[in-house]
């Protein structure tokens, strides 16, 4: 078991781009190959014994296995369903047409993935309990979690939904990896964690993932006021708020993913007339050349919100 210092120095030197285990290639999933090493990582060498990881938005279970094999490849204590895995578990038309179909799974629109997901998690059903349904539906045990994987916060609510009832029972010294932070069409989740800067300590990231590390713990009444404060901010404050994020980044890529979150935010908060605005100062860099897509989807949903 490493030390906190140790655990920090790893995260900061992305150790999962170095050492990646055989089963990441061979394991069905969304996520990209570190990204499933880095879950793998950051649970086989947490700086203290495990007592409970989230998995929230594990879809068909590679998040899951990876924090299972973690746990076991780490030494650590294996509790009954200490990771809890919580998603719809029903496979919708994109996820159906662009990854279940490639795959060659034939799988219905509102058919249930759980069979799938226990494929994939096979022989460490111990260690999981399986949530399945709505966030919006949930709550939380109160049990105190050393690991969040946030991977469903897809809209404001299920953001606000998610920051309630998880972040109140973040362990001191937990993680946080809020896997659509560097990602152009979520912006809430960036401007959430900008508002619990003094808790949440960024350590790392991972392609579009931000790593946290959780210095104090939010009170119930403060993640909620804070979140009413965020929906309640001025599009100034919260396009400023987006200025000192940007300004943070380490990468290009980065920086340019979330310029293009800020002209998302200038859409969900201020409206096409204002995210036009925006999108007309917008500069990059010209090799970039995945940002002309990105750029007509702005504009696409900038003309139907007209």
């Amino acid at each position: 078991m490493k030390t906190e210092d140790e655990y920090l120095k790893m995260i900061k030197a992305s150790e999962w781009n170095r050492t990646v285990p055989p089963w990441v290639e061979n394991t069905f999933s969304m996520m990209r190959p570190p990204e499933k090493a880095m879950l793998w990582h950051l649970t086989k060498d947490f700086h203290r014994p495990l007592d409970c990881i989230v998995d929230a938005g594990c879809w068909t279970g590679a998040s899951t296995l990876a924090f299972c094999l973690g746990i076991k490849d780490g030494g650590h204590p294996a509790r009954s369903g200490m990771v809890a895995s919580f998603d719809l578990f029903v496979a919708d038309e994109h996820t159906r047409t662009i990854y279940l179909q490639r795959k060659g799974l034939d799988v219905k629109v509102g058919s249930s993935l759980i069979p799938i997901f226990l494929n994939n998690i096979y022989g460490h059903e111990d260690l999981i309990s399986i949530v399945k349904g709505d966030l919006l539906d949930h709550s939380w045990s109160g049990r105190p979690i050393d690991i969040l994987f946030l991977d469903l916060l897809k809209t404001k609510a299920l953001n606000t939904q998610g920051s309630k009832i998880f972040f109140p029972h973040l362990r001191p010294q937990s993680i946080i990896i809020q896997q659509d932070y560097v990602f152009d069409h979520l912006p809430w989740i960036p401007l959430t964690m900008q508002m619990f800067r003094d808790h949440f300590e960024v350590v790392g990231y991972c392609l579009s993932s931000a790593l946290f590390m959780v210095r104090s713990t939010p009170s119930e009444s403060e993640v909620s006021e804070r979140l009413a404060e965020m929906d309640e901010m001025p599009l100034e404050a919260k396009l400023v708020a987006f200025d000192e994020i940007i300004s943070q980044m380490p990468h290009p890529v980065q920086r340019t993913q979330l310029e293009l979150s800020r002209m998302w935010c200038a859409l969900h908060y201020g409206g096409p007339d204002r995210a036009r605005h925006e999108l007309s100062l917008f500069e990059y860099d010209e090799k970039m050349n995945w940002v002309a897509l990105k750029l007509r989807q702005l504009e696409h949903s900038i003309a139907r919100a007209r």
